[in-house]
């Protein structure tokens, strides 16, 4: 620990406040969640007493939630120079959100699984030369601290980055923070991990880890130089999708960032990053939105089932190991097969408390005859599981997959843009690299926030022109079951061709006329209380242009 750790943490609140006070709200945002993850130190840590550890993590959490609430849009407030007007407009009711299942996940993490943790490994572990000392009330308290903090990320990006342009600014960031952070990783990667040892001293990590291929992996100021290689992949999927919907005399400007980035993510020796990036990047360039929703709700499902599936002695990948040993790589082969029966061992521990796991202390860990660990961790998931057990596990990564599934589930009824449906996609490749590793941060949590507020804004949008349609009567008529947008488009009588579906014909066929064109844009009066065939055509004309404004609806 150094004097510029602490100066650099200790200063990064009043740097965050200047930049709160000088750029719009959805712009302050993203930028002061990815600046503190690519630049504060990633080992600093002050413990106090009964209050949460000072750390970076916890230190970008405090504050953005804390200077965005204090810089959001407000009835009455001045509109200053950086005042936003899209944030005022997009921003959600409350912080905690709204769906149900978002906020059992929440409720579940911050109180049920730290309670049921505690009161489960109350005991006491006797080892062969020690003592592993059972759970107390305090730990309660620890573990809330450990769980809510981290979450004021995901609920900040909810309340404020959840419409349209909100998702689209965090997509830019992404980009732009890629593109700005692969500089000092070409340094590094030319020169050794070095500026991590010049700026704050020592080295985040194992150095022996850094060394691959006869080259260096590249860390800069990240725990690791697999996380710096999931945020490159991260970054080049949202260079990609950035690439596929801009305008063609920008697309090279796309095309070179999204060349760049790949180029260095290949030269920063991470296969499994790079493995991703090849495996997503044709879906989100070839594929449709519905298709890479899909796609991404796979793997949600597929990393929410993992601890199962690894309990029922199933390994899913067996055969990489053997993919990665033909491809020349010998050592990643039998490092992952080492990973493998690591994860066979935890898990068979972690299912022999299954409901809030063995709680914190390396409780969760095997152990040897002589007392001594058995076993590493690596997965994010295996952490968790073993830790937290299958309540934990599922309140934690629910709040990540179930974003994922519910768009991929609502997306016939609700408008997906290629800006959410991207963030998707990131996210399950986040999602996908926690099963080998642990790189869970902020920007997975801003991300996760901000698709969960999507989820929110499309309800608040769609229910209720859906409700509306399937309750209201259509020209004295009934829409019998019909879905939303089919009694909504029955209602406007929008095209020339267009019928009223099976159930709604054969209950109207007696007193309503087929719908009729599209009337010219002339405006013409209310409608008059004649009867139902005067009632419809006039709001066939209601759904028509009118250069003068839509005609009044008091006859109506």
């Amino acid at each position: 620990m150094t004097g510029m750790e602490e100066l650099v943490i200790y200063t990064f609140p009043f740097v965050a406040y200047v930049v709160f006070a000088t750029t719009k709200l959805l712009h302050a945002i993203p930028a002061t969640v990815l600046a503190g993850f690519l630049l504060l130190p990633p080992r600093y840590a002050f413990n106090l007493p009964l209050l949460p550890t000072i750390d970076k993590a916890n230190v970008i959490a405090l504050t953005v939630a804390g200077l965005a609430l204090a810089f959001a849009p407000r009835p009455g407030r001045a509109a200053a120079p950086a005042f936003d007007h899209v944030a005022a407009q997009e921003m959600l009711p409350g912080l905690l959100p709204r769906e149900r299942w978002a906020l059992v996940c929440v409720v579940s993490l911050v109180l049920v699984v730290p309670v049921g943790t505690v009161l489960t490994n109350r005991s006491g572990l006797v080892l062969a030369d020690g003592f592993v000392p059972g759970l107390t009330f305090r730990d309660i308290g620890n573990s809330v601290w450990l769980f809510g903090l981290p979450l004021l990320t995901l609920l900040t990006a909810r309340k404020f980055l959840g419409g349209e342009a909100g998702q689209r600014t965090v997509l830019y960031a992404l980009l732009l923070a890629g593109l700005f952070y692969s500089l000092p990783t070409l340094l590094e990667i030319r020169l050794s991990p070095q500026l991590h040892n010049w700026i704050y001293g020592g080295f985040p990590h194992s150095w022996i880890q850094h060394l691959r291929g006869g080259g260096f992996r590249p860390v800069v100021f990240m725990t690791h130089g697999l996380v710096l290689a999931l945020f490159l992949c991260m970054s080049l999927l949202a260079a990609l999708a950035c690439l596929r919907v801009a305008d063609f005399d920008r697309r090279w400007l796309y095309a070179v960032a999204a060349g760049h980035l790949f180029l260095v993510l290949v030269l920063s020796k991470s296969l499994g990053a790079l493995m991703i990036a090849l495996v997503l990047a044709p879906l989100i360039m070839l594929c449709s939105v519905r298709t890479q929703l899909l796609a991404a709700a796979a793997i949600a499902i597929f990393v929410t089932t993992y601890p199962a599936v690894r309990g029922a002695g199933v390994n899913p990948f067996g055969t990489v190991a053997h993919v990665v040993e033909a491809a020349g790589q010998p050592s990643r082969a039998s490092s992952l097969r080492f990973r493998l029966a690591q994860e066979e061992i935890l898990t068979r521990r972690g299912w022999e408390k299954p409901l809030f796991g063995w709680g914190g202390f390396g409780r969760a860990m095997d152990f040897e005859a002589e007392g001594r660990h058995a076993s590493v961790r690596d997965g994010l998931w295996l952490i968790t599981f073993g830790e937290r057990g299958v309540v934990g596990f599922l309140a934690y990564f629910g709040l990540f997959a179930f974003p994922l599934v519910l768009l991929a589930a609502r997306s016939r009824r609700i408008e997906v843009s290629p800006a959410t449906t991207a963030l998707a996609v990131i996210l399950a490749a986040n999602l996908l690299d926690l099963i080998p590793n642990s790189g869970s941060t902020v920007v997975t949590m801003l991300i996760a926030g901000a698709l969960i507020g999507r989820l929110e804004h499309a309800r608040q949008t769609a229910p209720a022109g859906a409700t509306q349609a399937a309750t209201a009567p259509v020209g004295g008529e009934r829409t019998y079951g019909r879905s939303a947008p089919q009694a909504a488009r029955a209602r406007a009588g929008v095209g020339a061709g267009l019928r009223a579906g099976g159930a709604m014909r054969t209950a109207s066929a007696a007193r309503a006329q087929p719908a009729l064109p599209v009337a010219p844009a002339r405006p013409r009066g209310p409608a008059q209380r004649a009867g139902p065939t005067e009632v419809s055509r006039a709001r066939d004309v209601r759904y028509t242009r009118f250069p003068a404004g839509p005609p009044s609806s008091e006859g109506e």
